[in-house]
């Protein structure tokens, strides 16, 4: 197999011992150590600074040359990250003033449900509406998309139904059960949210779920198709 970096292996084995102890996230910022944030709390966890070239390179070495592109053109980029043995990640690097940061914060490797999430039985409902728009909102961090994620799951068991997905990036996987899923992640399989909902139109999609309502025009086409 390929050999992994230096710096990949130590972000692997960083990973592993962070999350082992049910943070909810690590923090990776030059010239600073890196942190950990459980139960809402940030704390230390490495001893000493970590260099801003070093996080250069344990940052930029989990992208691939598009992410290269997008983080040296936006300043910022998101992504999925699997690790085999410790999990999947949703990752966000990004530049600052020394240097290149990183949040990592562990994503669901299959759908919970609703029940594991301690959400009320109601909640099953709005996963049997014909029509209409769900909103799932709250901080960062709060739950919207293991919620997100629950609910798809369980139209995915009961509906025969064409389910469309736009998420940036795509974090957990369904896999076809009763309905038929599709993941599309935007600025890889479509340039933007708005041009995912208006294509999402024309796929013959029964539910269109959205990871994040961004910018008015996404607004405008979630509201028209959710009417139709």
């Amino acid at each position: 197999g390929v050999e992994r970096s230096a710096s990949r292996r130590w972000l692997e084995s960083t990973l592993a011992e962070a999350f082992e102890s049910g943070s909810a996230e690590l923090l990776i910022l030059p010239d600073r150590p890196a942190k950990l944030r459980r139960y809402g709390v940030l704390h230390e966890f490495t001893v000493g600074v970590i260099s801003a070239a070093g996080a250069r390179d344990v940052l930029v070495d989990v992208l691939d040359p598009r992410q290269r592109a997008i983080l040296e053109e936006q300043g910022d980029v998101t992504l999925a990250l699997d690790i085999d043995g410790v999990g999947r990640f949703r990752v966000m690097v990004y530049r600052e003033r020394r240097g290149y940061a990183g949040v990592f914060r562990r994503a669901l490797d299959e759908p919970a449900s609703l029940e594991e999430l301690c959400l009320p039985s109601s909640f099953a409902k709005l996963a049997g509406f014909p029509r209409g728009l769900v909103l799932v909102a709250g901080p960062a961090g709060g739950g919207k998309s293991s919620t997100l994620a629950a609910l798809i799951d369980l139209i995915n068991e009961e509906r025969s139904d064409h389910i469309v997905s736009l998420e940036q990036p795509i974090e957990c996987l369904h896999l076809s059960r009763r309905a038929l899923v599709s993941q599309r992640e935007v600025g890889m399989h479509v340039p933007s949210y708005e041009d995912g909902l208006r294509s999402a139109l024309r796929e013959d999609a029964d539910v269109i779920c959205i990871d994040e309502l961004c910018d008015p025009g996404a607004v405008a086409v979630a509201l028209a198709a959710a009417g139709g």
